[in-house]
């Protein structure tokens, strides 16, 4: 049988078989395309994917695959809208809902929770926001679409906050409706800080009671970031002078704006404000012109000011850990209406915080949302995960300066931070450090009508122990993070101040007169939970040398006992001394009258 290729013409054969092979990728294409084979399940690989923070590198939760970042879940049901701050402490919740809405696959989808994510910087917007979604829900529209269900807010700040915007609401709407902290997401950890140019001669880490006296400090007024600043005085004892239109040389001055972002740009511009000049509370009738030295600002506005003008961090939420969590608030009337669908909400946000907590590449993930639902023109996701960590920055004339730090929360932090786990609120000590930080300060705006709420009033800590009772055993979450103190001296002072305790005579037994004040110092050791204590006792110069230093050494310890007998946590991070009256004060003659009963003392120094 004859071969018909072989009768074709060459170019008749050069097509059949161009033809042939063309056939022949077809099939092979179409055959691995569509036909199904046995293949690999495909996974994230993670390499090294430890906790991306030290202070949570117990944490080890099993690995959640990442969602779906193209298409948003279907979920039916009601929508919740949190307007959120660009704020990395948030990071567990953006991480559990995968973007701007709640995505396939993700573990707010896995909870059936249907939440979108909004941004909103503007304070002032955010409870507009949630004004409007109370007075509609108040109406009768349980399926209100206008503005946020819920706010994230500064829980340092919600003392003073809560005063007016629940005070609004009670009037408009009924108690029913008030504003209610229900969970916390994480805290600023390093990212909020207090600036100081450090021009003088002397330096505000070697004296900051004679460098900060004068001093012109810009920020937001009874923002978090003050309240770093306003704290962190009280505890060095170095006076305030709170009126924004006059100066005082011997106190830390405020001059007022509305964003933390002009605050730096004000530090760095060098504004000057023309004042009055007072004394000891009075007028003077004299005036003069005042330079900013000084800022309380957050990230990235920090980076700003060292980048421009330089400048030393006096004290930042890295030393007051506990100071500033990121607190979701939502009407009360609202959260028991919807009791399921909040629990649903908490156990999302917490399990994203165990991602986040446990797995760098979950931070990764979450920086990447970040820049989706902030949408800062200035931010990269990789600017925000490095943000989150914390980082140090070379600024002007080549200081070295920490900026950055963010903390996200598990249901085991939270339930720790409110003391359901430990029985010790931390926040209750927060929340009343600040509530009276800001009735000393500005005692005319909390009136009767605007007083600052009750603790219990405005914290419902229901939904979180209710997600925790049936979460006990779920596999999917960790520990908690706590603070650890390495062992040995302090080598850096943050705080140092000195107390009048009472004391019954040649005794160390305290007098219940005393308790208040001695209140008022665990108050502050739970604010700055990130840092060692030391108390020193301290006598006048009166009687015997040897017998004066065994009795400052047993007042010490009596009052070290006391602040463990308040807060278990106390013991182990505190050290007792007495020196007797071998350390007198500067600038008062221990011999006289005056002397003596200043220095019959108890000195408090907080550091690392």
């Amino acid at each position: 049988m004859s071969n018909p290729f072989k009768r074709l013409t060459l170019p008749g054969q050069i097509g059949i078989a161009v033809v042939a092979a063309v056939a022949f990728v077809g099939i092979y294409f179409c055959y691995n395309k569509y036909v199904p084979k046995k293949t690999k399940k495909s996974a994230i690989i993670a390499v090294n994917d430890l906790p991306p923070l030290k202070y949570d590198k117990g944490s080890s939760a099993p690995f959640h695959q990442l969602p779906d970042s193209n298409n948003p879940a279907d979920i039916s049901g009601t929508q919740i809208r949190a307007g959120l701050m660009g704020w990395n402490a948030q990071a567990g919740v953006l991480a559990a809902n995968g973007g701007v809405m709640t995505m396939a696959g993700s573990i707010m989808a896995e909870q059936g929770v249907n939440l979108k994510l909004i941004c909103q910087n503007d304070c002032n917007q955010q409870e507009t926001q949630l004004l409007a979604f109370i007075g509609d829900y108040a109406s009768g529209n349980k399926n209100s679409s206008k503005g946020y269900n819920m706010i994230a807010w500064m829980g340092d700040g919600c003392p003073s906050y809560l005063a007016g915007f629940n005070a609004t609401i009670t009037k408009q709407y009924g108690a029913d409706y008030i504003a209610q902290v229900f969970y916390v997401a994480g805290s600023s950890f390093g990212e909020d800080k207090f600036i100081f140019a450090d021009e003088g001669d002397v330096k505000v880490k070697q004296d900051p009671a004679t460098a900060l006296k004068g001093s012109l400090i810009v920020g937001v007024l009874r923002d978090g970031d003050w309240n770093i600043a306003m704290q962190y005085a009280n505890m060095n004892q170095i006076p305030v002078n709170n009126d924004p239109t006059t100066y005082d040389k011997n106190a830390i001055n405020w001059m007022g704006v509305d964003d933390y972002m002009k605050a730096a740009a004000q530090y760095n511009s060098k504004v000057k404000d023309h004042r009055k000049i007072v004394e000891n509370g009075h007028t003077t009738g004299r005036d003069t012109d005042v330079t900013v030295n000084g800022a309380v600002t957050w990230f990235p506005s920090d980076m700003t000011a060292f980048s421009v003008r330089g400048g030393t961090t006096v004290a930042s939420t890295k030393d007051f850990g506990a100071q500033m969590p990121c607190c979701f608030l939502a009407s009360k009337k609202w959260l028991e209406d919807n009791r399921a669908l909040v629990e649903k909400f908490i156990l999302g946000a917490a399990l994203g915080g165990d991602q986040v907590k446990s797995h760098s590449t979950w931070l990764t993930y979450a920086s990447m949302v970040a820049d989706k639902v902030y949408q800062d023109k200035t931010m990269k996701p990789s600017d925000w995960e490095k943000a989150f960590v914390g980082f140090t920055y070379t600024g002007a004339a080549g200081k070295m300066n920490t900026v950055g730090g963010s903390r996200v929360f598990n249901l085991a932090d939270d339930a720790e931070y409110f003391g359901l786990s430990s029985g010790q609120d931390k926040y209750a000590s927060v929340y009343a450090a600040f509530a009276d930080l800001d009735m000393k300060s500005y005692p005319e705006l909390f009136t009767k009508e605007n007083a600052i709420p009750k603790y219990e009033d405005v914290v419902n800590t229901s939904y979180m122990i209710e997600v925790l009772s049936k979460n006990r055993n779920n596999a999917n979450m960790t520990v908690a993070s706590k603070p650890t103190f390495q062992q040995g001296d302090m080598t850096e002072k943050v705080t140092q101040g000195n107390y009048t305790i009472e004391f019954d005579v040649n005794s160390a037994t305290i007098r219940p007169s005393s308790y208040v004040v001695l209140d008022e110092i665990a108050r502050n050791f739970v604010v700055a939970e990130n840092l060692k204590g030391e108390i020193i006792g301290h006598t006048d110069n009166t009687g015997n040398d040897a017998a004066n230093i065994d009795l400052s050494q047993k007042r010490a310890q009596s009052v070290m006992q006391y602040l463990v007998s308040k807060n278990s946590s106390f013991n182990g991070r505190i050290t007792s001394s007495g020196v007797g009256a071998n350390d007198p004060l500067k600038n008062i003659d221990p011999n006289s009258k005056a002397g003596r009963q200043a220095n019959r003392r108890v000195e408090i120094i907080m550091g690392r």
